[in-house]
């Protein structure tokens, strides 16, 4: 049998925090899915939970883009389908674009 010493590098670190941060939303959804009053509620809040991820991973802030999209489903202003965090994120990035030209 043969024992083989790795080399310790030093570059990985201790903890995994960042890790944990990213995992903690999935983690707090199931937890608050438990106590939904029911089955609609659990419903309603996962759709809620998956538009605000949806939102922080497109980089936007997610109390911004729903108050955003909030005014503008109730004035009619645009669809549905136009205002998923993807699309609202390059509706976004191209306003700032023709505000701010090269």
């Amino acid at each position: 049998m043969h024992v083989h010493a790795s080399p310790v590098l030093g570059a990985s670190p201790i903890d995994n925090n960042r890790t944990e941060r990213a995992v903690r939303p999935n983690a707090l959804h199931r937890k608050n899915s438990l106590f939904s009053a029911s089955v609609e509620g659990a419903e309603a809040y996962a759709t809620l939970s998956t538009v605000i991820q949806s939102a922080c991973l497109h980089g936007l802030n997610p109390e911004r883009y729903l108050a955003d999209i909030i005014d503008d489903l109730h004035f009619r202003r645009r669809t549905p389908s136009e205002l998923t965090p993807a699309r609202y994120a390059a509706r976004k990035e191209a306003e700032n674009a023709v505000k701010q030209p090269r």
